[in-house]
């Protein structure tokens, strides 16, 4: 942490006016919302190294008022979170703090991986950057799979229906809440009612025809599900996770 501080001292001796970082692609963001952001949500611990040495910070996502709100802790206190957005898959967080007398904006970024979650730290706009990851506290009691990170990735496999072969791919968000998407054939839909004890996994989607349901286990990369389709009709299925 005292690196960190001695890194602002320096830019600010360096560049001699208020520091300022964005860091938004206009291109891909877009606004945070609770439903976009909820697999961020919860308490986070950053571990980040750069060209100054060690970074770590705390940071805190929750939904206030129906809107995305939170709070940073680094070396030179608390400060709240002024903005957020999503770009791709990650969440981008801005806050500021002052740092003796001069305002320090910084972003934090944070990407979902197949098993674990990146982050980047930006501060006064590129002038110091950090790169790590980023871990969600789990609730006493819990395990890493209750939390939803333990099955994040990218998971494939076919299933035999009366149509045929037919591919599934699952794909897991990293986070505090098992959600995703499921894309059967030429149909999508978002992982709804989702629940993970220990190794049991089972969750559903509503895609056109109705609603299809996954229950089974997780072992590693492979996971073993008893699919319930749209007119009751039971399939298996045997995801793999892509590496």
């Amino acid at each position: 942490m005292r690196r960190v501080g001695s890194m602002i001292s320096v830019m600010a001796v360096l560049m001699g006016a208020a520091l300022v970082a964005d860091g938004r692609d206009l291109q891909t963001a877009v606004p945070a919302t609770p439903e976009n952001v909820k697999p961020f949500l919860g308490d986070w611990t950053i571990a980040a190294t750069g060209s100054y040495g060690e970074a770590r910070l705390a940071m805190s996502l929750k939904v206030a008022e129906g809107k995305v709100a939170g709070e940073v802790t680094d070396a030179n206190g608390t400060h709240a979170i002024i903005d957020a957005w999503k770009s791709g898959t990650s969440l981008v967080c801005r806050y500021a703090f002052d740092y003796q007398g001069m305002r320090i904006d910084a972003v934090v970024t944070l990407t979902p991986g197949d098993k674990k979650v990146d982050a980047a730290l930006d501060f006064a706009n590129g002038s110091a950057q950090f790169v790590g990851t980023a871990a969600l506290a789990q609730a006493a009691g819990t395990t890493q799979a209750a939390s939803g990170t333990g099955v994040a990735g990218l998971w494939k496999g076919t299933m035999d229906t009366q149509m045929g072969a037919v591919e599934t791919t699952i794909t897991i968000d990293a986070g505090s809440a098992l959600a995703g998407k499921v894309k059967v054939a030429d149909y999508e839909g978002k992982i709804d009612k989702g629940t993970l004890n220990g190794d049991k996994i089972a969750f559903q989607i509503t895609i056109e025809p109705g609603t299809i349901a996954y229950v089974g286990s997780v072992s590693g990369d492979e996971m073993k599900l008893l699919v319930t389709g749209t007119t009751g009709n039971q399939m298996n299925l045997i995801a793999k996770r892509q590496k």
